[in-house]
């Protein structure tokens, strides 16, 4: 069913999922991967043609001294293997969100059009003194030629 989206009530063309649960990354260099989200087959009825990348990192465990944590977007063809990083056809780039900074958040527009099915994001701290990083992220999925039904 197709739901006529007015300029004051975006959130009923948008739908969020979990990316990354929040977490502590607690190995440097440990690539996290999130679950896999079905862009196809969505609350929708059609693929989302786009989606925001919103990645979150909190405050360190231990003496912060130096930290890079990375989040990108992969896709694949089955939900639960097969992922490689998502090429946007838009940017030619594999979108990425690079925190470096203690309770930042950062995002990254992505054209979805050339995605596969299922999309996750990937998060891969890197810190050199502190014992974890607070991570978590969300996609927020958009686009669709259908508003998901309220």
């Amino acid at each position: 069913m197709s739901v006529i989206v007015s300029p004051t009530q975006i959130g009923d063309a948008l739908e969020h999922y979990i990316g990354i649960l929040p977490q502590s990354a607690t190995v440097s260099g440990t690539p996290i991967n999130g679950t896999g989200i079905d862009r196809v087959s969505g609350d929708a009825g059609a693929p989302y043609e786009s989606c925001d990348l919103v990645a979150e990192l909190g405050t360190p465990g231990g003496t912060a001294t130096s930290r890079s944590v990375v989040y990108n977007l992969q896709h694949s063809a089955t939900q639960g293997s097969g992922y490689a990083n998502y090429i946007d056809p838009f940017t030619g780039l594999n979108p990425t969100v690079t925190l470096t900074n203690v309770n930042s958040i950062g995002r990254v527009k992505v054209n979805l059009k050339g995605a596969l099915q299922y999309i996750r994001v990937v998060c891969t701290p890197t810190f050199t003194t502190e014992t974890s990083e607070q991570i978590a992220a969300v996609l927020v999925l958009g686009g669709s030629a259908l508003s998901p039904t309220p």
